[in-house]
């Protein structure tokens, strides 16, 4: 799709690229107005009135990875100059230009709407809030909709298999969707990380699929890898599907990580709470904690089928993070290792400041 053919009228060259689906990033007024010819944007309440004929645009039915492109036409309908402050669109994956930050009486701006459906399927509908120092009506949505059809595809892109034990095998299968199933043809499905990784090409119920096992290793942490299958579609030569797993013993601390507040002055020390808890079921005890560098005690107690961990910083450690470590009676588990942060005061001080509780052990008596 193309855009609208140029109007007359002065051009901003710059993007407004949007970053993250909780919303955009507005043009900065003071440097749109200087690149424009220092037209300074004021506080709403203009003569200028923002209308548009068109505001919602239709592109019909595309492919997914193709870009869909869409000029909106603005309109000054006012008696005074109308000034854009900024275009936001609710999702990255959408970009909009603004051809100039003033639109005098009678005249027309443009807003150039890009929209990026790569790994998008299926009814579809993307917005741009328009801002304007109207005194009425400042802001116009836009929208464009329309389906998003796929050629060929695994019905998700990324596959999080969870917590999986030390040890142990979880399978899933994912099925490939294409438009034409019979035409599809499948070959030379691979994997990465071969020692974590299996795959094999099934049909679910007619449709193409592939069956992931995963075997995890015996050591924790976060494992990850990549199946590939190639199609006989010179559009879509090549599938991909990341796989990702947590990787752990059947004792899971919860919150993986433990956070410890900065000391400060005339403040009790800080301390924190861990849960340990079995994915099995199976009764533990936990015996004790364990800190090589000295600068974190605490004790343990049982709760609710689980076991609590209760930690108070003796003094401030001597590095931003490191270990400390719970003893237990599992022959599997004998040693839980803990990573600790230690949060930057600069941080710590403006939650403080928003309000935020700090936890902190009671002040010794």
């Amino acid at each position: 799709m193309r855009f609208h053919g140029r109007t007359a009228g002065l051009w901003l060259a710059a993007m407004v690229t949007l970053a993250g689906c909780k919303g955009g990033v507005d043009a900065a007024p003071d440097a749109t107005a200087r690149a424009a010819g220092d037209v300074r944007a004021t506080a709403p309440g203009s003569d200028g009135r923002m209308a548009c004929d068109a505001p919602e645009f239709d592109w019909g039915t595309v492919l997914t990875g193709e870009e869909v492109n869409h000029t909106f036409i603005i309109k000054n309908v006012g008696t005074g100059a109308l000034r854009i402050l900024g275009a936001r669109a609710g999702c990255s994956c959408t970009a909009a230009v603004v051809s100039s930050p003033e639109v005098p009486p009678g005249g027309e701006g443009r807003i150039d709407v890009k929209f990026n459906t790569k790994g998008r399927k299926g009814p579809t509908s993307k917005t741009v809030e328009v801002t304007t120092d109207a005194a009425t009506d400042p802001k116009l949505t836009l929208t464009i909709k329309g389906s998003i059809e796929v050629l060929a595809a695994f019905e998700k892109t990324y596959l999080d298999l969870g917590r999986v034990m030390m040890g142990a095998t979880k399978t899933e299968t994912v099925r490939i969707e294409a438009k034409d199933v019979a035409a599809l043809r499948l070959s030379d499905l691979k994997v990465t990380s071969t020692a974590l990784l299996k795959a094999e090409l099934e049909k679910t119920d007619g449709t193409p699929s592939v069956k992931v096992t995963f075997t995890a290793g015996n050591a924790p942490g976060t494992a990850s890898g990549n199946v590939t299958v190639a199609t006989n579609l010179p559009e879509v030569p090549l599938l991909t599907l990341q796989v990702r797993a947590s990787v752990g013993g059947d004792l899971d601390v919860k919150p993986p990580t433990a956070v410890l507040s900065p000391f400060e002055q005339d403040l009790p020390a800080p301390e924190f709470t861990l849960r340990v808890m079995s994915m099995s079921g199976r009764p533990f005890t936990l015996l004790k904690l364990e800190d090589p560098s000295g600068a974190l005690a605490g004790n343990v107690a049982p709760q609710g089928g689980g076991w609590l961990i209760r930690v108070i910083a003796r003094k401030q450690p001597r590095t931003s993070s490191g270990f400390f470590y719970v003893l237990t009676d599992r022959k599997d588990q004998p040693r839980l290792a803990i990573p600790y942060l230690v949060s930057d005061p600069a941080v710590s001080a403006a939650k403080m400041g928003a309000g935020a509780q700090r936890s902190v052990a009671p002040a010794p008596h």
